[in-house]
């Protein structure tokens, strides 16, 4: 295995975004109580549960603060997201 990395100059830095190096992908601030919003997340394939944990872990995050969301399955293709406070 060769340790080896080619370097590079004048590369611009990407600019930083939002929570780190992830985009918010849904709109958590945008909702009020009692409002949801859907999220495809196919159930049984790993990308699907990659999409779930994101967005559960997401709601937490996005929790803090006062507000309040719930994450629940649909069915085996979508999961809901509520604003609950």
């Amino acid at each position: 295995m060769s340790d080896t990395h080619e370097i590079h100059s004048d590369v611009p830095l990407p600019k930083r975004r939002a929570f780190g190096g992830v985009v918010r992908n849904w709109p958590f601030q945008n909702l009020h109580v009692g409002q949801c919003f859907y999220v495809d997340a196919l159930k049984g394939t790993a990308e699907g549960k990659t999409t779930e944990n994101s967005v559960r872990t997401s709601s937490s995050r996005e929790g803090r603060g006062g507000k309040r969301f719930t994450v629940r399955r649909i069915d085996a293709d979508r999961l809901g997201v509520w604003r609950v406070e």
